[in-house]
């Protein structure tokens, strides 16, 4: 049955709409009507809350996007809620924004600049929460950041491949003809290596 509480909110409102809409599209039969139109003449760019049922964090949505954003599911289940105490109990996070005073970036920052404009955001729940915040709140200065660490590891990819080819060159260089044998009464010839263990012979 359609609940008779009144809600006392917007968002409590366009939820008791959400559930309206489904018992009428549960109980219409052949002479139903097939749509309900409610029609909300209050401001929609005026933002409000919901809470994310799982786990309580708070998101502000405009009024005109609230029907949208309640009706959201995942795995059948609504994901948001109009209704606070309907959600699970918010408990922040303590990463750190990449752009905070006291992230573990501002070395990083520093150098390539962006050190400028520091985000006070210090209770993201987790690292995936953390590129999500700095891709939507701080675009440019992420993909600043992106870039400096691909030019990073660019480089030490050029470096270690150098390195490589050094050492390669070096065994390479160990490997050809050196000369002879200093000794005067030998013409013994082979590389640094034959001749340092050639040595031994005079010995």
């Amino acid at each position: 049955m359609v609940t008779e509480k009144t809600p006392e909110t917007q968002q409590e409102r366009v939820q008791t709409i959400r559930d309206i809409r489904k018992e009428a599209a549960a109980l219409a039969g052949e002479d139903a009507p097939q749509e309900i139109i409610f029609k909300d003449i209050s401001p929609g760019r005026v933002k409000m809350p919901l809470w994310r049922i799982r786990d309580g964090r708070e998101i502000q949505v405009p009024k005109y996007m609230l029907a949208n954003v309640l009706a959201k599911r995942e795995n059948g289940e609504y994901v948001f809620t109009g209704t606070r105490s309907d959600a699970a109990e918010y408990k922040p996070g303590t990463v750190l924004c990449f752009l905070h005073a006291d992230s573990p970036e501002q070395s990083i920052l520093a150098e390539i600049g962006l050190t400028a404009s520091p985000c006070r955001k210090a209770t993201l729940q987790n690292n995936h929460s953390k590129r999500m915040h700095a891709k939507h709140r701080h675009k440019q200065e992420w993909e600043a950041y992106q870039e400096y660490l691909d030019d990073e590891k660019e480089q030490d990819a050029i470096d270690r491949q150098e390195e490589q080819l050094e050492a390669t060159l070096a065994i390479a260089r160990g490997s050809a003809p050196a000369g002879a044998c200093p000794e005067a009464d030998c013409d013994y010839t082979g590389t640094v290596a034959q001749l340092r263990g050639h040595k031994n012979a005079h010995n």
